[in-house]
């Protein structure tokens, strides 16, 4: 599993058009085993999406999202999750625990 979480600077970016980089996680039987750093090109949504699915992303974790956004990223079946502040580790951790608790 791979989560990307959008930054604004070293935080979790509260809007994603506020977006300066991407921190990816990758998730392997619930643990963050590796992390990596991208910085925001100037894409538009329909690129940024096509990105994310190359990149095998699952999930995106950003304090709040566009709708017509939300809903391409689902189209590429990439979960938006919304809501997350402060920390990209710790929203990533907070996903990953709330994504294997669904699984049970």
């Amino acid at each position: 599993m791979r989560i990307a979480v959008a930054c604004d600077g070293l935080a979790v970016a509260p809007f994603f058009v506020q977006t300066t980089s991407y921190m990816f996680y990758t998730v392997k039987h619930g643990v963050i085993v590796d992390s990596r750093n991208l910085p925001a090109f100037d894409k538009t949504i329909q690129e940024l999406a096509e990105l994310l699915k190359a990149l095998e992303v699952d999930a995106l974790v950003v304090g709040k999202i566009e709708q017509d956004m939300s809903a391409l990223l689902r189209n590429e079946e990439i979960e938006v999750v919304e809501g997350a502040s402060g920390d990209p580790l710790t929203a990533a951790r907070a996903c990953v625990s709330d994504m294997f608790a669904l699984a049970e």
